[in-house]
């Protein structure tokens, strides 16, 4: 399961030396490589830490775990929108950025909205 960042660091790299503009994929290796690190320095591929990790793989950690949440898996029920925002919530300068958790929790009822839950 760890091993997708580096995977799709991999797609992203072969795409970037096939190509001659790699600015969009500059933000897509970040995104993919990044957003299992945690804000404490536990995740991984690198173990990265607080504003060490880029701002891409900073968001995306959050909008990630919230999709993981709230959506339904081989192993568990879907989680409902006020469940995941209390996760993530405590999930707060641990395994996320508190600034980006801060304005994730100013805008969770627009979530809540498009969520399935």
């Amino acid at each position: 399961m760890k091993e997708h960042t580096n995977f799709g660091i991999q797609i992203v790299q072969m795409i970037k030396d096939s190509v001659e503009s790699e600015s969009l994929l500059h933000h897509a290796e970040m995104l993919t490589g990044n957003h299992h690190e945690k804000w404490d320095g536990t995740g991984y591929p690198l173990g990265l830490k607080g504003k060490g990790i880029p701002l891409e793989g900073r968001l995306l950690a959050i909008v990630d775990v919230y999709d993981a949440l709230t959506s339904d898996r081989p192993h568990r029920k879907r989680k409902t929108h006020k469940e995941a925002v209390e996760l993530i919530k405590n999930g707060s300068s641990s395994q996320f950025d508190p600034e980006l958790v801060e304005l994730f929790l100013d805008c969770e009822k627009d979530f809540g909205k498009v969520s399935n839950a």
